[in-house]
């Protein structure tokens, strides 16, 4: 089950991000809103910074359908953010401790996004895996693919409160959320078929346990009560 932190998610949360300062020529420590979440398989939080979006992480793959495509492409760089890139060279023990986790989980994300792309560029028809993909979603967003395939989920802050997912076990994972009013945006997820070159597709609608039974209505019966009240139903 995926932790729900109060603190963190319903107050004004911040980063604290190096910002080149025009009058001192030199590197200020900023604090910024963090408006949303990328999170790993492993369930830990990497904070998109202001402005960033996902781009971090979709321009990576985009990389991977040019490359099949038979364009020339350089993966050398790996995931990068153009806001960190001042503090690559900085000793962690002078960066806030907020973004020292965001560049460990960020260097998390790479490796498991590294063993599915390396997967994926090893299967035998990989031209009809790709059409098979595009043929599925009608076009290519790089973003979905990020989500169905790779298994990270984006969790959207303040006014959308949305959390995208192709987990199926969605009262099971997402409790704490869903008792709190978040919404869920469900994505059929694909699995990688190796040997028969395919992308499996599987929809969250056909899961169904006891488990998962049980708490949706324990939700319904929380969800009746106060806002305030909720929290000491957190698990």
């Amino acid at each position: 089950m995926v932790p729900y932190f109060k603190a963190q998610l319903e107050s004004e949360h911040f980063i604290t991000v190096p910002v080149y300062n025009e009058d001192t020529k030199g590197i200020t420590s900023v604090p910024q809103k963090i408006d949303s979440y990328v999170m790993l398989p492993n369930n830990k939080l990497y904070s998109v910074l202001p402005g960033e979006g996902y781009s971090t992480f979709t321009n990576y793959i985009k990389k991977v359908f040019e490359y099949i495509e038979g364009k020339n492409v350089s993966f050398s760089d790996g995931l990068r953010v153009s806001s960190l890139e001042s503090v690559s060279n900085k000793p962690l023990d002078k960066l806030d401790p907020s973004l020292i986790h965001n560049l460990r989980v960020l260097s998390e994300a790479q490796a498991i996004m590294n063993r599915f792309l390396n997967d994926l560029l090893n299967v035998k028809d990989l031209d009809k895996l790709m059409n098979q993909w595009e043929n599925a979603k009608g076009k290519k967003n790089y973003l979905d693919f990020f989500i169905q395939c790779m298994g990270f989920d984006i969790i959207e802050l303040r006014d959308f409160k949305t959390i995208r997912t192709s987990r199926m076990n969605l009262n099971e994972e997402y409790f704490n959320y869903m008792i709190m009013d978040y919404n869920i945006d469900s994505y059929p997820t694909f699995e990688l078929d190796r040997e028969k070159s395919q992308l499996i597709r599987f929809s969250y609608k056909w899961f169904s346990s006891d488990t998962e039974r049980k708490l949706e209505e324990e939700m319904k019966k929380i969800k009746k009560l106060p806002f305030e009240e909720r929290y000491q139903y957190l698990k």
